[in-house]
C-alpha cells in the first residue's frame, strides 16, 4: 500500500474522480463531501496525505487546514481550488499546506502532487525515527559501539559528543577537520579527554554544548556558524544542534553536538525572499495603476467619453499584464511537477503553430516573421507544448523588441541527438552588461531602447528552465541596434522525416 489519502471536496465528481485515480496508483483512499466529516475523519483516523478543497460551504478549506494540522502537524496538506489566485495560494502555504493542485487537473497531474506529498511524509518519518535513534542513553550506546561507530563514521553530518564535564568523548571523521590537537601531541586520538573549547575550531560550540547539558527542560539548542574556519572551498554555513546526553534516570551524562552545512538551504531562503519581494513589486505596480484610473473614474474627472474609454482600455492593458504574470508564474512553478508527453512530431508542425500564435502581436508591430526550415522536414521525441512554449516565448520577445518594419527569422536543424533552433531578430539589441543575467527571473533589460515595452521578464526564465530539463542549453548573441539571435538546444534524436 503506498498510503492513506482522505479527499476533502464538495464536488461529487471531484470526489468520485480522485478516489479512482488513486486507488488505481495503489493509496488508500477515503472521501469527506464537507470540511466538517473531513475533519471528524482525520480525528479518527491517521491520514498520510489529504487533498482539501479551498472553497467549501460551512467549514471552508482554511479552516480545515488549520483544524487538521493541530490533529496531525505532520499531515501532508494539498488544496484544491479552482481560483488559484496568488492570495488564496499563498495564504495556503503560509498555514501549512505542502502545494496546490488548480482545477481542471488530469490523472497525470494529480498522482505527481499526491506522490511528492506522500513521498514527503515518508522521509519526515524516516527523519523522525533518526532523530529518536540519536537521543538513545549513553548506557545503550556503551552496549552498541561497535554499530555506532559504523553509523556515525558514515554520517555526513559532523558529530562531535561531550562528557559531563565538557570533554570531547566521541567525534565522527566528518568532524574531524574541526578538532586539533593539543601542542605536542601525536595523533588526532589525543584529543579525546580534552575540553572541546580548546581543541576545536569553533569556540561556540562549548557554550553551546554547555548550554545542552544545563537546560533543566533538556531540549536541543541551535545556533549559526557563519563560516567553516578549516575549509578551503571558502565561507559556508553550517548549524550547530547540541541536545543532553541522559541515563534511564534523566541524569545527564554529557551533550551531543550535530553540524550540518546548511550553506545552500540559507541561500535558497535568500533567494525565495528576494522572489517574494519581486513577485510583490511587479503585482503591486499594475494594480496601483489600475486603482489610479478606477478613482478618476469614480470621482468623475474624466468627462468625455473618448478620454473615458481610453483609461478603461489602459486599465484592461494593466490587467491583462497580470494575467500575463500569473500564467507565467505558474508555468514557472510547475514545470517540474508537469508530465512530460513525450511523441514523435513534425517539428514544422510546432513552428507554424507558434507563429501562429504570435501572428496578431507581429501584425499589431509591424515586423515580419520569417521561417526557414531545414531542407529535409525533421521529426524529433519531445513535447509538443513545451517545444511550442519554448519557441512560442522567444518569438515573443523578437517581437517585442524589434522596430516597426524590422523582420523575425526561425530556423532549426539536428546536431546530433539535439533539435536546434534559433531564433534571430533585427531589434534594438542587448548592451554587453545585461548579457551575464538573461535568463533570470524576473530580469528585464530596462533602458531607453525598451521603455514602454511590457513584459514580466518570465518568458526567458521558462525558456532556459524547458531546456535544461531537456539536457540542452540558450546562448544569446547581442549588439545594441542590430539585432539578437537566440540559440537553444534540446535532446530529443532528430531525424529526417521518411
Amino acid at each position: 500500500m503506498a498510503g492513506r489519502v482522505l479527499v476533502i471536496d464538495d464536488e461529487a465528481s471531484i470526489r468520485m474522480a480522485c478516489e479512482k485515480v488513486l486507488t488505481g496508483a495503489g493509496y488508500e483512499v477515503e472521501v469527506a463531501q464537507d470540511g466538517q466529516e473531513g475533519v471528524e475523519k482525520l480525528a479518527g483516523g491517521v491520514f498520510d496525505v489529504a487533498l482539501v478543497d479551498l472553497k467549501m460551504p460551512g467549514l471552508d478549506g482554511m479552516e480545515v487546514l488549520r483544524r487538521g494540522l493541530e490533529i496531525d502537524p505532520h499531515l501532508v496538506a494539498i488544496v484544491i481550488t479552482g481560483y488559484p489566485s496568488y492570495e488564496s495560494v499563498v495564504e495556503a502555504i503560509k498555514a501549512g499546506a505542502y502545494d496546490y493542485i488548480p482545477k481542471p487537473f488530469s490523472p497525470d497531474e494529480l498522482r505527481t502532487v499526491v506522490g511528492r506529498g506522500y513521498e514527503k511524509r515518508e522521509l519526515e518519518r524516516r527523519n523522525r525515527l533518526l532523530e529518536i535513534e540519536r537521543q538513545r542513553s549513553l548506557a545503550t550506546i556503551a552496549e552498541e559501539r561497535g554499530r555506532l561507530h559504523t553509523v556515525v563514521d558514515c554520517m555526513a553530518d559532523g558529530v562531535l559528543v561531550t562528557d559531563s564535564e565538557g570533554r570531547l568523548a566521541l567525534y565522527n571523521p566528518a568532524a574531524a577537520r574541526w578538532i586539533t590537537p593539543r601542542a605536542g601531541a601525536s595523533g588526532a586520538s589525543s584529543a579525546l579527554g580534552q575540553p572541546l573549547g580548546e581543541v576545536c575550531s569553533w569556540s561556540q560550540l562549548e557554550t553551546l554544548a554547555r548550554e545542552a547539558a544545563t537546560d533543566r527542560k533538556h531540549q536541543s539548542v541551535s545556533m549559526d556558524l557563519p563560516r567553516d574556519p578549516g575549509s578551503a572551498r571558502g565561507p559556508s554555513t553550517f548549524m550547530a544542534t547540541a541536545a543532553p546526553v541522559l541515563n534511564d534516570t534523566g541524569e545527564v551524562l554529557g551533550s551531543v553536538i550535530v553540524l550540518r552545512d546548511v550553506s545552500e538551504w540559507r541561500q535558497l531562503e535568500r533567494t525565495r525572499s528576494n522572489f517574494m519581494a519581486t513577485v510583490c513589486h511587479e503585482i503591486r505596480a499594475p494594480l496601483s495603476a489600475i486603482a489610479g484610473y478606477l478613482d478618476l473614474l469614480l470621482q468623475g474627472l474624466v468627462a468625455d467619453e473618448t478620454a473615458r474609454l481610453q483609461v478603461l482600455d489602459r486599465c484592461r492593458a494593466r490587467a491583462e499584464g497580470l494575467v500575463a504574470l500569473t500564467q507565467d508564474m505558474l508555468a514557472l512553478s510547475r514545470l517540474e511537477a508537469t508530465v512530460r508527453h513525450l511523441e514523435r512530431i513534425p517539428i514544422a508542425e510546432v513552428m507554424e503553430e507558434a507563429v501562429s500564435t504570435q501572428a496578431l502581436a507581429a501584425e499589431r508591430a509591424r515586423v515580419t516573421v520569417r521561417l526557414l526550415p531545414p531542407e529535409r522536414e525533421l521529426v524529433a521525441t519531445v513535447d509538443r507544448y513545451e517545444l511550442g512554449r519554448i519557441v512560442g516565448n522567444l518569438l515573443s520577445n523578437a517581437i517585442k523588441f524589434n522596430r516597426p518594419g524590422g523582420t523575425v527569422s526561425v530556423s532549426w536543424q539536428a546536431a546530433g541527438d539535439f533539435l536546434q533552433v534559433e531564433v534571430a531578430d533585427t531589434g534594438v539589441g542587448i548592451a554587453p552588461q545585461y548579457m551575464d543575467r538573461l535568463g533570470e527571473e524576473f530580469f528585464r533589460v530596462r533602458d531607453e531602447s525598451t521603455s514602454g515595452i511590457p513584459g514580466t521578464g518570465l518568458g526567458l526564465a521558462i525558456v532556459r528552465n524547458l531546456v535544461r530539463s531537456y539536457h540542452g542549453d540558450m546562448r544569446i548573441e547581442s549588439k545594441p541596434e542590430m539585432g539578437t539571435t537566440v540559440r537553444v538546444t534540446v535532446a530529443c534524436s532528430p531525424t529526417p522525416l521518411g
